[in-house]
């Protein structure tokens, strides 16, 4: 479940992949060794909780943001359901 902090653009976070992996060294991960999850096309609204569901099962220990332009990702929340 992703909700978006009303005091920052909602336009920030838009077009984004989330991926799950089981390696991770701190400050960077490997996108290849991370399973893509779900792809997220548009942004959302102001305050908009938005639930993202995968089309298959998924697994790993973490979990990854990723935008593919060089932007600030604003996200004040973000909860992982298995």
């Amino acid at each position: 479940m992703m909700w978006l902090f009303p005091y920052f653009s909602a336009e920030r976070l838009r077009d984004f992949d989330i991926r799950v992996g089981n390696t991770f060294d701190g400050s960077t991960y490997d996108k290849k060794s991370f399973t893509l999850g779900a792809r997220v096309a548009g942004s959302a609204g102001w305050g908009e909780t938005r639930t993202i569901e995968f089309d298959k099962a998924v697994t790993g220990r973490y979990v990854a943001v990723n935008m593919d332009v060089v932007e600030y990702l604003t996200m004040c929340e973000f909860e992982v359901y298995a």
